[in-house]
């Protein structure tokens, strides 16, 4: 069989950001893949659903009125993720659209999202 049978496995590896490799024996008429996860896929393919279950620290502090005033949440572990709002709830909840937005860009990039 030829490895483009499997393209939707080695998708949902490569999702999951696993090292694959392939190597053809023409000798034997054989093709090998060799899939090696990353550090941080431990049996399970984590996806966007997975990460938004996790708890994250979130920071919140007013915001100075030489700032502009209101509220500012960040979520320090997940660098550049911070949001604010006119009232803590709302620099809350729009936090967790940062949040969303932020994950769903690391992992359209392959990148290691940091966890909890």
């Amino acid at each position: 069989m030829e490895w483009q049978q499997y393209e939707s496995v080695i998708e949902k590896l490569r999702n999951a950001r696993a090292e694959i490799s392939f190597q053809r024996n023409l000798e034997l008429n054989k093709t090998t893949i060799k899939i090696k996860p990353s550090a941080n896929v431990k049996g399970a393919v984590k996806d966007l659903k997975y990460y938004l279950r996790l708890s994250y620290t979130i920071v919140l502090r007013p915001l100075s009125k030489k700032e502009g005033g209101g509220w500012f949440a960040e979520i320090p572990l997940l660098r550049g993720c911070w949001a604010d709002g006119k009232s803590p709830d709302e620099a809350i909840a729009e936090l967790f659209v940062a949040k969303k937005l932020w994950m769903e860009s690391m992992l359209e990039h392959k990148r290691i999202i940091p966890e909890p």
